[in-house]
């Protein structure tokens, strides 16, 4: 369930980061983290390290993504097409 949740909710977001993950969904930071490393192992999930500055303050993080998920395209002219 928790593992769904996790996944439910970083495909929701496209790509999170892992303390936004923790905050949205309730549970403590190092639960977050084992259930990604848990998703990650099993390739449905991709994270790669991040840091941001929050208020001067370092934040490290993770960001997490869906692996091979494409959202569907846009309706509407694509930047770069031929009107005929």
């Amino acid at each position: 369930m928790l593992i769904d949740d996790v996944f439910n909710c970083v495909k929701r977001h496209g790509q999170i980061i892992d303390r936004h993950l923790a905050k949205e969904l309730g549970l403590s930071l190092e639960e977050v983290r084992a259930v990604v490393y848990q998703l990650q192992a099993s390739n449905k999930l991709y994270t790669c390290d991040i840091i941001n500055f929050e208020d001067g303050v370092e934040m490290k993080g993770l960001l997490c993504r869906v692996s091979c998920f494409m959202p569907k395209a846009k309706t509407g002219r694509k930047p770069g097409e031929r009107s005929k």
